[in-house]
């Protein structure tokens, strides 16, 4: 992968994203990039689904409503409610500080 110099008459030039990436990679390049982009969507995506089922799992067997939880996680509501959803970008931190505020052990399985 060549790294090409544009100006910015160049990139007017292209009306989107996908055109521009046509003039730079090759086809087989662009379906690598993609299936990687893919592949990584798929894997945060169940990451957070299963964040998102152990959060509720755990709120029914301790009876925690909702605003009790997130109080106890020190949250926002919109964000408990993201997580809960699965539709929150989750970071290292944020798993920690709900495993310590829980207790529940959260692991990481590669393999």
């Amino acid at each position: 992968m060549t790294k090409m110099n544009f100006s910015k008459n160049d990139y007017d030039k292209f009306q989107t994203l996908d055109e521009l990436e046509k003039e730079i990679f090759s086809e087989d390049e662009i379906r690598d990039i993609h299936t990687r982009a893919l592949k990584r969507a798929k894997a945060r995506n169940e990451m957070t689904e299963a964040v998102s089922k152990a959060l509720i799992q755990y709120m029914a067997s301790h009876h925690i409503g909702f605003n009790q939880f997130k109080k106890q996680l020190h949250m926002s509501s919109a964000t408990l409610a993201k997580i809960l959803k699965g539709n929150s970008n989750l970071t290292l931190d944020t798993i920690a500080e709900i495993s310590e505020a829980t207790g529940l052990k959260i692991s990481l399985h590669i393999g």
